[in-house]
């Protein structure tokens, strides 16, 4: 009996130093856990000293760190991400991480964290609040796409970079502070933010990106860096309830579509360093009543004030050889144009449309009017032409430039030629 017990009590102590042996042996990073304790690092720059929220998934990076990938079994709705789970500081959250977390209301996330993935916190719908750590210098592309909550973020000084669609559709968001430490704001950054009322660009800032502030309906204002040398497609588009804005010198180009369908703008500034209006710039600005450009432009783009529907009058600046296609497109209330001598070309359905626009004087340069260049324009009476007869018969005239216009004739500079 006593040879029996002993023989049970070897194979016990056997297998003890089987499992401590085989535990000893695993490599140093295992790929997915759970964090049953966190604790805070000496010297932790987190003003947070908890309590802390568990539970998370996360990965060890093999080099004292971790990472957060998911939620895992934390049930928080104030969720507080420790500075370190176990003997890992945590250094980064995870691509898509929180995604779908529509529970959460706020997240604080320590000074330790130097990455955020992309997708990390998409369509967290209730989350409300957001505090950023100050080791943080990029907020990657759609960090917090969708949070539809979300009415405010303050980006610590850290930040360089907000990447592409990081903020987009995040529909409750009024405010939001941009620090100068920020050099970049790219595409679609704020994107239908609908409830963004207003923000301050960073002084380091050199391009406003494409779409950047698309939809942004009650956007009143915005305030463009000195350092801003272009505007990008539809940055501004259907911002409708921008009312002004201060395009400051040093701007060379503004893209196509940038400030679209800006309902309520009404007037607008130009400066000398522009060089280049893209088309449908400021297509659909309703209000717009005045706008003025200076030499300094040599490109207006298709369409760049079509339905412009408050528009009186415009001078097209020197330089310009080309009346593109549709740039004054149904301006309904436009009774003065200036052309200058240095047009040669007035493209198809250039005017059409412009109902109040009651003369015109076309200089001697122009050699060709395209289709419906000045078509149903009801209310053109008078046509005159600064060269002679001679060479506005040898001018190009493509189908029904003129269709639809109280003219009858055009009075040239040594004489007048009927229309048909």
């Amino acid at each position: 009996m006593k040879k029996t017990l002993k023989i049970a009590v070897l194979l016990c102590l056997s297998a003890i130093v089987t499992i401590c042996l085989a535990s000893c042996n695993q490599p140093p990073v295992e790929n997915k856990g759970t964090t049953p304790n966190v604790t805070t690092p000496e010297g932790s720059a987190s003003e947070y000293t908890g309590p802390y929220s568990s539970g998370f998934e996360y990965i060890k990076n093999g080099d004292g760190t971790c990472t957060i990938v998911g939620i895992g079994t934390c049930t928080d709705l104030d969720v507080h991400v420790p500075p370190q789970i176990d003997d890992y500081r945590v250094v980064s959250i995870g691509e898509e991480a929180f995604g779908g977390c529509s529970d959460m209301i706020s997240i604080t996330l320590p000074n330790t964290i130097t990455s955020i993935g992309e997708y990390a916190f998409d369509e967290c719908n209730n989350l409300k609040s957001i505090t950023l750590p100050n080791s943080l210098t990029v907020i990657a592309a759609h960090t917090f796409q969708a949070c539809r909550g979300l009415t405010s973020v303050t980006i610590p000084n850290s930040v360089t970079i907000i990447d592409e669609g990081a903020f987009c559709y995040c529909e409750s968001l009024i405010s939001v502070t941009i620090p100068n430490s920020v050099t970049e704001v790219r595409a679609n950054a704020f994107d239908d933010c609908e409830s963004l009322t207003s923000v301050t660009l960073p002084n380091g800032l050199t391009r406003i990106d494409s779409r950047v502030f698309t939809d942004c309906e009650s956007l009143k204002n915005v305030t463009i860096p000195n350092g801003v040398t272009s505007i990008g497609e539809r940055a501004f588009w259907s911002c409708s309830s921008l009312t002004s804005i201060n395009i400051p010198n040093g701007v060379a180009v503004i893209e196509g579509d940038a400030f679209g369908r800006c309902e309520s703008l009404i007037s607008v500034t130009i400066p000398d360093s522009v060089t280049s209006i893209g088309g449908s710039a400021f297509s659909g600005c309703s209000s717009l009543e005045s706008i003025t450009i200076p030499n300094s432009v040599t490109e207006i783009g298709h369409s760049a004030f079509e339905l412009c529907l408050s528009l009186t009058s415009f001078t097209i600046p020197e330089g310009i050889t080309k009346i593109n296609s549709n740039v004054f497109g149904n301006c309904k209330k436009l009774t003065s144009v200036t052309i200058p001598d240095s047009v040669t070309s007035i493209d198809a359905y250039a005017f059409n449309g412009c109902n109040s626009l009651q003369s015109i004087t076309i200089p001697q340069n122009v050699t060709e009017l395209s289709h419906y260049a000045l078509g149903n324009c009801t209310s053109l009476a008078t046509i005159t032409f600064e060269g002679t007869v001679e060479q506005w018969k040898a001018m190009t005239f493509e189908h029904e430039w003129n269709c639809n216009i109280l003219a009858t004739e055009v009075i040239c500079s040594n004489g007048v030629v009927p229309l048909n």
